[in-house]
This record gives structure tokens, sequence and C-alpha cells, in this order.
């Protein structure tokens, strides 16, 4: 029984035990096992005749094991060959490699996991060759350069492109829109209770947008005298506001 590491002893044999003394029970037990071993054993007198139909028992119920593990080896066989049978090309996506064998039991392709996710994650710089532009740390979708993602309360991510983000920084010149949107993904991970709706995701954008540049610090600037004609004509200026004040402190002391 080779390659089988158990069998059955079946209850009805114990009849024919109790019929056995002790020490030739134990003398068949120990026979059975010397069988079932591929021991060859030779037992005789009474162990000999009881071991009889125990040993054509143990035949036919190896027959029947060898018959179903085949069976169940050629049905493995069957349903490998049914989901690959379209196969007829080695696809090569990434390094996790799958056998497809075909009825002779060869290797027919090779066949990768592969994705039908149309969101390619990209970690390092890529090089983009439409526009000689790089692009970094972003989501390609459809061509599409996504800046950034929010989670949503349904567990899906709105995405925000990154023409959307240079739009929205065209109007709040105050801030820096793209770390203003980092800052809202991190509060709404630390508060999944507040997440948006997909239709009200915007409006959270635009409103925390419109808080956030209300209290940005206002910086005044003034134009710079940059060449010597305007120089010329500030100090001018300045000349006759001078010229009018003397006069007026002249005419009110009466000189």
């Amino acid at each position: 029984m080779q390659n089988k590491d158990s069998f059955i002893l079946y209850t009805r044999y114990l009849d024919t035990f109790k019929e056995l003394s002790d020490e030739d029970a134990g003398k068949l037990i120990k026979c059975i096992l010397e069988y079932v071993n591929d021991m060859n054993p030779e037992p005789e007198g009474l162990i000999k005749i009881a071991f009889i139909p125990i040993k054509q028992q143990l035949k036919e119920d190896l027959v029947k094991w060898k018959e179903e593990k085949e069976k169940r080896s050629l049905a493995g066989k069957k349903g490998m060959e049914s989901r690959y049978s379209n196969v007829n090309k080695e696809i090569t996506n990434d390094n996790s490699v799958r056998k497809c064998y075909n009825k002779t039991n060869n290797v027919k392709n090779e066949l990768t996991n592969l994705t039908d996710n149309v969101n390619v994650y990209v970690n390092d710089n890529v090089f983009n060759n439409n526009n000689n532009n790089i692009i970094t740390n972003n989501t390609i979708t459809n061509n599409i350069i996504i800046s950034v993602e929010l989670p949503l309360i349904d567990g899906t991510l709105y995405q925000i492109s990154e023409d959307k983000v240079k739009e929205w920084q065209q109007v709040y010149q105050a801030l820096d829109v793209k770390n203003e949107l980092e800052k809202m993904k991190c509060w709404l991970n630390a508060n999944p209770k507040n997440r948006k709706t997909r239709k009200g995701v915007e409006r959270f954008i635009v409103a925390w947008l419109n808080r956030s540049q209300d209290k940005a610090p206002r910086i005044i600037t003034s134009k710079p005298i940059n060449d010597i004609q305007d120089r010329e004509t500030a100090q001018d200026s300045i000349q006759e506001v001078d010229e009018d004040i003397v006069n007026q402190l002249k005419t009110l002391m009466g000189v």
C-alpha cells in the first residue's frame, strides 16, 4: 500500500476479534499493520484464517482509493485546460507567473497576473514624451493626471486632476491649492464620519478654499521705481508738494 498512509478497519470485524484470545487478537492486529506497510506477513493457523477476509477487504479498498485518486487528478487537469483553453499567447505584465497546461501536460504558455484597473500608480518620476514634462508621484487615469484623491463617505476616492488644481490656483492666488488639498485629505482620513458624497465633495472643497483664502495674510506691494524717468517724475512731485506747503505757511504768517 505504497504512498497510502491510512486504511479502514471496519467495525464488523469485532466479532472475529472476540473469538480470538487476547494474544491471538494482538497477533492479528500486528499482521494487519505489517500487511498495509508492504511487509508481506505470513500468519499461520487460526490467525491466517481470520486474516483472509480482512486482507481481501484491504485489497478492494486500495483499488478504490487508486481509482478515486486518478479521477481527481484528471478532473484537475480538465479544469486547468478549460480555464486557459483560449490563451494562445505568452502574456507578460509582472513577475507572478502561472503555468497553463495542454492535454499532453506540456507547458502551453505562461500567463501572468493582469489587472483590469485603468489606474496606473506612478511612484517614481515618469517622462511624458508628449509634452516633455516630468510627472512625479501622481496617478494617471485615462491619460488624465490625477493630483490628489480625497476619500468619500462610501469608501471610494474622489480624483482631482492636475488641470482642476491649476484652475483653482488661478482663483485662490493667496494659497498653495495643492497643499490645501493634501490637508483636506489628511482631515478626511482622520474624520471618516465627516467625509462627503461624490456630489457634495466639490462644495466642501470650495468652502475650505474660501475660508483659507480669507485667513491668508494680505501682502501689499508697491511698484518699484526701476528707471531714471520714473525717479525724476517722483522727485518733481515731491518738490511741488513741498513748495505748496511753504506758500501756505507764508500766507498764515502774513509774510
